[in-house]
């Protein structure tokens, strides 16, 4: 969004993006990946003053070839083929109305609806936003990259959270159910002896009540 800067007659100008979403021919298959995308797309909107976007898409559904009759019969064939055949990792939620991990890093975004708070220290792949929702302090931090090493490990702090309780969430893309899970619970001025070992397009989730 840097050409904006070039254009001062549009600064008034609704800025959105009909859709987005990962390379759809070409998937990083990484189980991680799309949510830790969807973070990462996210704050980059956000730290653009992007004003709306919509992802494309919220559920895999069943294609009839009669419904795309003003097609050539290849491309009925085709679209018959791709969304009914073929593996899909673009959507929310699959054929049978299952949740996939990327569901869940939206539903942590959402939860963010207060105010933001400077994050210091970012490095390399590491990212990371707070704020406030709901009388709730949080925090994402994510690793957004699929290289070596195997493991980075961050060592977080927080201020001004004394006295208040806090939990680390896991965002477990891999895992078959049960995608988020609490790997720490404890007192939130403890929180910073906790390292976070993030793996490959791992996502954590702190919240202190």
């Amino acid at each position: 969004m840097a050409w904006l800067a070039r254009f001062p007659q549009l600064r008034d100008v609704k800025l959105f993006i009909s859709e987005w979403n990962m390379d759809l021919m070409h998937p990083n298959l990484a189980p991680g990946f799309q949510p830790c995308f969807v973070l990462e797309t996210m704050r980059r909107y956000a730290e653009a003053g992007l004003d709306m976007a919509a992802y494309y898409h919220i559920r895999d559904c069943y294609v009839d070839p009669a419904d795309f009759d003003w097609m050539s019969a290849g491309g009925r064939r085709f679209m018959a083929h791709w969304w009914n055949t073929m593996p899909q990792y673009s959507a929310l939620f699959d054929h049978h109305g299952r949740v996939r991990p990327a569901w869940y890093a939206f539903r942590l975004l959402g939860q963010l609806e207060g105010p933001r708070y400077v994050v210091e220290g970012e490095q390399g792949a590491i990212r990371a936003i707070a704020g406030d929702g709901d009388g709730y302090k949080y925090m994402l931090v994510w690793r957004y990259d699929g290289g070596d090493p195997a493991e980075i490990e961050v060592r977080v702090e927080l201020a001004g959270v004394e006295n208040r309780n806090s939990r680390v969430v896991e965002l477990d893309a891999a895992a078959p159910v049960n995608n988020i899970r609490v790997v720490h619970f404890g007192r939130a001025n403890e929180l910073g002896k906790v390292l976070l070992k993030l793996g490959p397009w791992a996502i954590r989730w702190i919240e202190v009540d």
